[in-house]
């Protein structure tokens, strides 16, 4: 019974000892090839933007999504107040300071900003027809 009880021991002591084969993180080849970065977020930073204020998102304290484009981002944004993940509100559109191969990480397939990014200039949503 006592060499049962220590082979079953040895057993999961190599397992749990087992490294485990992580997969590999996805590539930066496989960003979109993109010129600006625009992410939305509430649309109060655009008084602080507009009185000359330096504003920052920092993702070490919310996911925020990147996108190539402003009609990208709004329709995402969208996308996520449809199916209740975003409320309703107040939102808007921003430019943010950087190259966006940079600035982008890609984590469950989904491409979030990595790194602290300054806003830049913003855009309404939805655009303002003439």
């Amino acid at each position: 019974m006592a060499r049962r009880a220590a082979l079953l021991l040895i057993i999961l002591l190599c397992v749990s000892c087992a490294k485990v084969k992580e997969a590999p993180a996805p590539s930066q080849e496989t960003l979109p090839d993109c010129h600006e970065a625009w992410v939305y977020a509430p649309a109060n930073y655009i008084i602080e933007l507009g009185a000359g204020a330096i504003v920052t998102l920092d993702p070490a304290r919310w996911d925020f999504p990147l996108f190539c484009s402003a009609n990208e981002a709004g329709l995402a944004l969208d996308a996520e107040i449809a199916a209740q993940r975003l409320p309703q509100g107040n939102w808007a559109l921003y430019r943010l300071d950087g190259d966006y191969s940079a600035l982008a990480r890609i984590r469950d397939k989904q491409v979030l900003l990595l790194t602290k990014a300054r806003l830049m200039d913003w855009q309404t949503w939805p655009p303002k027809r003439r």
